[in-house]
C-alpha cells in the first residue's frame, strides 16, 4: 500500500488517500513521514466525522443492515417465541428501542476517537498503512475501548432508560 497525493497544481496537495495500487511516479509527489501521518489523520478524522454523522440520528443505527442492533444469545430465542405467540410488535419495539440508545450516546464517540486520532504516532501510522485490511479498526479497538466503555455505559444507560428499553425487557 502507499499514499497517494494527486494534485491540481504544483506543489498544492488536495487529496490524500491509501490504494494498493500504486501510482506512476511522476504523478506521485515525495511525502515526508510527518505529511503521510497528518494525510492519514486527516482521511481517519473524516471517516468519523461521517460515521457519527450517519449514525449518531434517528434511524441511523435502525435502518442501516450493517450496524442494526439484534436480538442476541438467548434474547433471540426468546424473541423468536414471542414472534410465534404473535407479539412481533413486542420484538420490534424492544429492537428498536436498542437501536435508538446506541443512536444517542454515539455522537460522544467523536471525542474519544478524535483523542486517539490526535495520539497517532508514526509507527501507529506505519502500521495502519502497511497492515492488514483491518489495521486502523485493531488501532483504533486498542486505543479507544477503555475510554469507550467509560464514557458510553452512563450514556447508554440513560438512554437505554429513556427510550424503554429495560422496561421493554421486563
Amino acid at each position: 500500500r502507499q499514499i497517494q497525493a494527486v494534485t491540481r497544481s504544483p506543489g498544492r496537495v488536495v487529496l490524500f488517500g491509501i490504494s494498493s495500487t500504486p501510482l506512476p511516479t511522476t504523478s506521485v509527489p515525495t511525502l515526508s513521514q510527518d505529511q503521510i501521518v497528518d494525510g492519514l489523520k486527516a482521511a481517519l478524522g473524516k471517516g468519523i466525522t461521517a460515521a457519527v454523522n450517519s449514525l449518531g440520528h434517528s434511524d441511523g443505527f435502525l435502518t442501516n443492515a450493517a450496524v442494526r442492533i439484534p436480538l442476541r444469545g438467548k434474547l433471540q430465542s426468546v424473541g423468536k417465541a414471542l414472534r410465534l405467540a404473535g407479539q412481533g410488535l413486542l420484538v420490534d419495539d424492544f429492537i428498536t428501542s436498542m437501536n435508538h440508545a446506541a443512536e444517542q450516546a454515539v455522537p460522544v464517540s467523536a471525542a474519544v476517537f478524535g483523542d486517539a486520532i490526535r495520539q497517532m504516532s508514526i509507527t501507529d501510522a506505519k502500521t495502519i498503512l502497511s497492515g492488514p485490511d483491518d489495521a486502523a479498526t485493531q488501532y483504533f479497538s486498542k486505543t479507544t475501548r477503555p475510554n469507550l466503555f467509560v464514557w458510553f455505559y452512563p450514556l447508554v444507560q440513560k438512554s437505554t432508560d429513556q427510550v424503554g428499553v429495560t422496561a421493554k425487557y421486563k
